[in-house]
């Protein structure tokens, strides 16, 4: 092609871009115009109109109506329950050492504005790629926790160490600064000694001497909180709960019991349900649990998806600022999140089996692709059993 023909045909490919990019910015104020917005809105019925507060939703009706278990599914419940009560009765003591790490996806490289525009505009004019690989999504340690569990018959003791820039659940802690400014990435290393009766009242090592951890902690400044996770219990790895079996089971609606066959090995399934009215939100958690098929007992893949349904305040854009809360006006709205737990077994014992590896990942919605947080349980060491 001359050379003359090519500058053309790329001038022209400019000028439809700036065309295009004209047209697109004329769309976006005419339709987001606030008195557009509000003309539209007294036009134009709602596609979905939001139920009045006092509805129930649809998930948490069909729950309520789901029909009993099969006499058979209650059969193989009871075998399970009464598998676990044996299993329990086998430990009477232990003590286990064991990891977390937690990790939490980076976020994307904010880049400005006209950068952005100029790199699509670049890649816009560009021939399109045969292949395009899209790049693993990279993750940042925000925590490590080493812990040593040790139970005798009812009492549990915790020895946790951990250096850890967020807490085990997600949370942020703030940290002031010597010029007042708060930070939420100032790493901190801890180290506390806990002690448990009866999974009851709880109680913290303070020199020498075993003290409330409620009381104690009440007493600590604000920006000095310690908190105690369920977590630094490695049986809360097996069920994403530290409640037995038993306990864990009762408190969910059951709404499936059977056998499904998985990669060749057969493994039982259970179905749970829990749910609440919080206001005028409802939530409604489902369970799905895949026992192990090398011990009965234990999970080795647990599904968590918690939807919540409700009428939630709306908020209306501004033009140079944050949106504002529409005063009396809320719109029925559903979200669901998602907990995948995967176990790997080790048997440490003749007949006791414990995980050796727990993998935990959260996705905030169902448009997360990749979790948005990652937490891994390791066992180093595990004695069951030993002698007094």
């Amino acid at each position: 092609m001359p050379t003359s023909r090519k500058h053309t045909s790329i001038y022209r490919d400019v000028f439809f871009f700036l065309i295009f990019l004209t047209a697109t910015a004329l769309w976006y104020f005419g339709h987001h115009h606030p008195a557009q917005q509000e003309q539209n809105t007294q036009t134009r019925p709602p596609e979905h109109p939001s139920p009045p507060v006092t509805e129930t939703p649809r998930f948490i009706v069909d729950i309520e109506n789901s029909p009993p278990l099969s006499s058979e599914a209650t059969h193989r419940l009871a075998q399970l329950k009464k598998e676990a009560r044996t299993y329990a009765s086998q430990l009477t003591n232990g003590e286990i050492e064991f990891s977390v790490t937690m990790s939490e996806k980076r976020p994307y490289e904010t880049k400005n504005f006209f950068v952005e525009l100029f790199e699509w505009g670049r890649d816009s004019l560009s021939p399109p790629k045969e292949t395009e690989i899209e790049k693993p999504p990279k993750y940042d340690v925000v925590g490590v926790w080493n812990i040593t569990y040790r139970f005798e018959g009812d009492t549990e003791f915790f020895d946790v160490k951990a250096h850890k820039k967020r807490d085990m659940d997600g949370s942020h802690f703030v940290t002031w600064m010597p010029d007042g400014s708060a930070r939420h990435d100032i790493w901190r290393e801890i180290h506390h000694h806990f002690m448990r009766k009866r999974q009851q009242k709880l109680y913290i090592q303070d020199g020498a001497v075993w003290k409330p951890f409620e009381e104690w902690r009440k007493a600590l400044p604000a920006t000095q909180r310690i908190d105690f996770d369920p977590r630094f219990n490695p049986q809360w790895w097996r069920f994403g709960h530290d409640a037995g079996f038993d306990t864990f089971i009762g408190r969910h609606k059951i709404t499936a019991v059977k056998t499904v066959d998985i990669d060749g090995s057969s493994q039982v399934y259970l179905q749970l349900y829990d749910t609440e009215q919080i206001d005028q939100y409802h939530r409604a958690k489902k369970i799905e649990l895949y026992m192990h098929p090398q011990e009965g007992v234990h999970p080795k893949r647990i599904l968590t998806s918690t939807r919540t349904g409700g009428n939630f305040p709306v908020y209306e854009e501004g033009w140079f600022g944050p949106a504002k809360l529409v005063p009396g006006k809320s719109a029925y709205s559903e979200g669901v999140r998602f907990y995948y737990i995967t176990s790997e077994l080790a048997q440490y014992e003749p007949g006791i089996w414990f995980p050796k590896t727990v993998i935990e990942e959260y996705f905030p919605t169902s448009s997360f692709k990749v979790p948005l947080r990652k937490r891994v349980m390791k066992v180093h060491r595990a004695v069951f059993n030993h002698p007094k």
